[in-house]
C-alpha cells in the first residue's frame, strides 16, 4: 500500500507499513521537517494523524478524519 499527500507539498508516493489490523504508518522527510503519518481505518472511517518534527526540535500535531464510501 502507498499514500500520496498533495497539498502544500507533494510527497510523491510513500510506502505504507502495516503495523496492525487496519493500521498503517509512513514517514516523509524534507529539508526542514520530518512528518510521521499514522493511518487507521475502522469500518467506513479513516483517521490520519500527523506528527511534524522540525529540525529545531519543535513538534506539531494535526489530524483528519475521512468517511470512506465504497463503490460496487
Amino acid at each position: 500500500m502507498a499514500v500520496r499527500l498533495n497539498g502544500i507539498v507533494d510527497t510523491g508516493w510513500l510506502a505504507m507499513h502495516n503495523i496492525g489490523v487496519g493500521r498503517f504508518d509512513a514517514e516523509y522527510v524534507d529539508n526542514d521537517v520530518t512528518t510521521k503519518i499514522d493511518m487507521q481505518t475502522k469500518l467506513n472511517v479513516m483517521t490520519v494523524k500527523f506528527t511534524h518534527e522540525a529540525n529545531n526540535g519543535s513538534v506539531g500535531h494535526t489530524q483528519s478524519n475521512y468517511k470512506l464510501d465504497f463503490m460496487n
